[in-house]
């Protein structure tokens, strides 16, 4: 689900990460029936998205906690 941190020599850089933002509605729904999160969990959450480098229109997303980036500075 993560990315590398590390490129490999010659490769480009990818597209920045986007601002923190809500869990997109479609993702809410995954967590909250297929993986059995709470639904007022799951709002608390947010997430950063970058398009994928291959071109099929795709994405890869980010989800973490808020409360926790801020207490460990990141």
């Amino acid at each position: 689900m993560f990315w590398r941190n590390n490129a490999v020599k010659g490769e480009e850089k990818g597209e920045k990460l986007s601002m923190p933002r809500e869990i997109p509605e479609f993702i809410q729904h995954h967590l909250v029936s297929e993986k059995w999160m709470g639904a007022d969990l799951v709002k608390l959450l947010k997430a950063v998205l970058r398009k994928t480098a291959n071109g099929r229109g795709g994405f890869q997303v980010r989800i973490f906690d808020d409360c926790d980036a801020l207490a460990n500075n990141v």
